[in-house]
C-alpha cells in the first residue's frame, strides 16, 4: 500500500478523533502538507459541531439519569480505538515491510505511526478522565437519591402518623356526634312529653277556673240575694218600730184615762 494512500484513508476514517484531542506539547510534526491541510479542514468542520461521542468527555455534562448510558456508550469508541489501532500498526507494518528501499518512506511512516499511537493514548486518557468523572456524578447522584430516599421515607412516615391521628380524632369526633345525636333525640322526645304535660294541664286548670267562675257566680248571685232580703227586712222592721212607736205614742197622749 502506498504511504499517501494510507495517509488519505486515515485522514478519512480517522481524523474525528484528532479533533477530540487537543495538540501534545511534545507531539512531533504531523504527516505531510496534503494531510495537514485535510487536518486543519476537519478540526474547523468540527470546531463548531463537536460530535456526540466526544461531547461528554469535552465538558458537556449530561442529567444524571443517562449517566450509566454514558459509561457503557463510552466503552465502545475505546474498544473501537483499540481495534483501529491494531489495524493501523498492521497496515504501517506492511507497508514498512514493503518498502525497505526508501528510508523517508520509513520514516514518515514510523512518524505517522507514532502521531496515531500518542493521539490515541491521549484519546484514551481523556475518555478515562471522563468515565471517573462520571463515575463520581453516579457516585453523587447516587448520593443524593440515598438522601431524597431517606427524606421521601421520613415524610412517609410522618403522613403515616399524621393521618393515623387524624383518624384517631375523626373517630372520636364520629363518637361525639352518634352521643350528641342520641342526647338530642332523648331530649326532642322529653321536650315533646314536657309539651303534652303542659297541654294537659292547662286544660285541666281552664276546666278547674271555669267550674270557679261558677260557683263564684252561683255565690255572688246567693250573696246578693241575701243582701236584698237583709235590707228589705231592716226595712220592715223599722217600719214596723215606727209603727209601734207610733201606737205607743198615741196612747201616751190620749186624755182619757181608764180606773178598774
Amino acid at each position: 500500500m502506498c504511504v499517501w494512500d494510507y495517509t488519505s484513508l486515515y485522514s478519512q476514517n480517522h481524523l474525528r478523533f484528532y479533533a477530540a484531542a487537543p495538540p501534545l506539547p511534545s507531539q512531533r510534526p504531523g504527516p505531510p502538507p496534503a494531510s495537514r491541510s485535510t487536518l486543519s479542514r476537519e478540526r474547523s468542520s468540527s470546531a463548531g459541531t463537536p460530535s456526540a461521542g466526544t461531547s461528554g468527555v469535552l465538558g458537556f455534562r449530561a442529567p444524571p439519569d443517562v449517566l450509566e448510558g454514558r459509561l457503557r456508550s463510552q466503552d465502545r469508541p475505546l474498544a473501537v480505538l483499540l481495534e483501529q489501532a491494531l489495524r493501523i500498526k498492521e497496515e504501517v507494518t506492511a507497508g514498512l515491510q514493503s518498502s525497505h528501499g526508501s528510508v523517508q518512506i520509513e520514516a514518515l511512516s514510523r512518524k505517522l505511526l507514532e502521531n496515531h499511537i500518542l493521539t490515541i493514548t491521549r484519546i484514551v486518557k481523556q475518555l478515562s478522565m471522563g468515565i471517573q468523572e462520571l463515575e463520581k456524578e453516579m457516585a453523587q447522584r447516587d448520593s443524593v437519591t440515598s438522601g431524597v430516599a431517606h427524606a421521601v421515607q421520613n415524610m412517609d412516615q410522618k403522613n403515616t402518623a399524621g393521618v393515623g391521628d387524624l383518624r384517631g380524632r375523626v373517630a372520636r369526633c364520629d363518637s361525639s356526634i352518634a352521643k350528641l345525636s342520641a342526647d338530642v333525640s332523648f331530649r326532642e322526645q322529653q321536650v315533646i312529653r314536657l309539651q303534652r304535660e303542659v297541654r294537659e294541664l292547662s286544660e285541666a286548670v281552664n276546666g278547674q277556673l271555669k267550674e270557679l267562675e261558677d260557683k263564684v257566680g252561683k255565690k255572688r248571685m246567693h250573696a246578693d240575694k241575701g243582701l236584698a232580703e237583709k235590707e228589705l227586712r231592716e226595712q220592715l222592721s223599722k217600719t214596723l218600730q215606727g209603727h209601734k212607736d207610733f201606737k205607743l205614742k198615741g196612747i201616751t197622749d190620749c186624755p182619757f184615762t181608764f180606773t178598774s
